[in-house]
């Protein structure tokens, strides 16, 4: 298989990994639309009626709760306590995260790996 690769700058090459050719919108926080992640603020939490969101507007949610219970932001009507403790973790989400994560990461690796090998072909000018 070769690389046909040369005159793709750095940036595009990141550009191309990061998009990696498929629809990933359930990566995403539906509240904030950040990327969710294995941990952190940003690590997907699940609601009693099955939707996720980051744990940053899960934490808002929660502060924010009229009755100390908060209501689907899918609007779905299904509530769930306003604690953090009653929100776990969606650690099926969260391995689904990490996996795309690693798969982005071996993708920037091979892009770069053929950008330098198509780049070390070109005659010098």
């Amino acid at each position: 298989q070769g690389c046909s690769l040369t005159g793709l700058s750095a940036t595009r090459l990141g550009v191309m990994a990061a998009a990696g050719g498929a629809d990933h919108d359930h990566l995403h926080c539906g509240i904030c639309t950040s990327h969710l992640t294995r941990s952190g603020k940003h690590e997907p939490r699940q609601l009693r009626c099955g939707h996720s969101f980051c744990a940053d507007c899960i934490g808002d949610l929660c502060r924010h709760a009229a009755n100390n219970t908060i209501a689907c932001p899918n609007r779905c009507g299904v509530t769930t306590s306003a604690t953090t403790e009653e929100v776990p973790k969606n650690y099926p989400l969260a391995a689904a995260v990490e996996a795309k994560e690693h798969q982005s990461r071996q993708q920037l690796a091979l892009l770069h790996k053929c950008a330098t090998a198509a780049h070390s072909l070109t005659p010098p000018e």
